[in-house]
């Protein structure tokens, strides 16, 4: 447009008329800007509270996660304990059974001894068998 050193000296009212139009021009590109510019940051707080809405439910997840895997040691403990005392109990009868039996197989070995003694003695007490 300012090739022309004669259109630069232009009339004052058309130097204006253009002075206006690019204010004008200006003043459009200026407020496109801005839209824009309210655009993005709507957009973004947009972003940042399905962000903050994504993170709030990953944080769910992993507390449930984790709630299950809590849940799931302490049945596995609970199981464990109640293995050992099924155990304990089965080894208390199995060891008061083996125990019985030793006393009574006791009791007859003392109760042979004594016949066997009695036995002895009342051989021994006979006359003439040469003892």
């Amino acid at each position: 447009m300012m090739d022309n050193p004669e259109q630069d000296e232009g009339t004052l009212p058309e130097q204006r008329a253009v002075e206006v139009e690019r204010k004008q021009d200006d003043d459009t590109v200026l407020k496109k800007l801005d839209e824009e510019k309210i655009q993005l940051i709507t957009d973004m707080r947009e972003k940042k509270e399905t962000d903050s809405h994504e993170q709030l439910e990953w944080m769910k997840r992993r507390q449930q996660r984790e709630q299950k895997e809590k849940d799931k040691v302490r049945e596995l403990e609970e199981m464990s304990k109640t293995k050992q005392v099924e155990w304990r109990s089965e080894r208390a009868k199995k060891t008061a059974g083996q125990e019985k039996i030793l006393q009574e197989r006791k009791e007859r070995l003392k109760q042979f001894r004594e016949f066997q003694r009695k036995v002895l003695k009342e051989e021994t007490d006979i006359p003439g068998t040469g003892f």
